[in-house]
């Protein structure tokens, strides 16, 4: 068995699950961007979580979330569980939609963490050899300008129009903990900087490992039942708080 989770309140993480045989189920499309963006606010306005930032892989969520009310495994079980049924249906599919085990919550430390945490979230696509710029990402990738904005999100067709959930969902981005010296407008500004500084180190990453970019047509057309043939560590750390010394 793992060691329990600690679950404490005000806590900032960055979490991530994957889908199952790391397969394209989340491949960008307005339908799926629309179906986890309304789970997400949702989930997040009834467990009392504060986000920061977000980005959707064809295989896998990223997400930097306060945990303010102490009640991460909620948030993150009904996240799981809804969009696991709606995607499941709009692709025709049955079984499990998410890796076997649970989601990896790693704990921001710092307000740098939180900080790190948002820049490697919203530049993972760049990172995958997907596109050039975060921008450009086809799927929801939450961007500086973004934040403090309210995002309506209508409830999308899978979920019964008579049903208990809402016709439409709230939600609105903001910097984490540790930011409030700054206007928004400057911690828009400073992220934006690590943005950039951090997509021109990954551009070159690429570009010298001989890989070359997909684009975001490539992205779109991929199947939901291809997968990932980059070849994965077994057995590797599976760290629970974000700092730089992996010992």
């Amino acid at each position: 068995m793992t060691l329990p989770r600690q679950v404490r309140p005000g806590t900032t993480y960055l979490l991530t699950r994957r889908t199952v045989l790391r397969e394209f189920l989340l491949t960008p499309s307005r339908q799926l961007n629309q179906l986890v963006l309304y789970c997400l606010g949702l989930a997040a306005h009834r467990y009392g979580v504060q986000l920061h930032g977000f980005c959707v892989m064809s295989n896998h969520p990223h997400t930097v979330a306060t945990d303010a009310a102490g009640r991460l495994p909620e948030f993150e079980g009904w996240f799981h569980e809804f969009t696991a049924k709606a995607i499941n249906a709009s692709l025709g599919r049955w079984g499990a939609l998410w890796e076997p085990g649970t989601y990896s919550a790693v704990d921001c430390i710092t307000a740098q963490d939180a900080l790190d945490a948002m820049t490697y979230t919203v530049t993972n696509p760049v990172a995958a050899a997907r596109v050039t710029r975060a921008d450009l990402w086809p799927g929801v990738n939450i961007l500086p300008s973004d934040l403090g904005r309210t995002i309506r999100v209508k409830r999308p067709t899978f979920f019964r129009a008579d049903g208990p959930l809402p016709d439409e969902v709230k939600l609105t981005f903001v910097p984490p903990p540790g930011y409030e010296h700054l206007t928004l407008q400057a911690f828009q500004a400073l992220w934006q900087q690590r943005i950039e500084a951090e997509e021109a180190r990954l551009r070159a990453e690429v570009h010298a490992s001989g890989r070359r970019f997909a684009g975001r047509r490539a992205v779109r057309r991929q199947s939901p039942h291809d997968r990932a043939k980059s070849r994965e560590r077994r057995r590797a750390l599976n760290p629970r708080i974000k700092c730089r010394d992996q010992h």
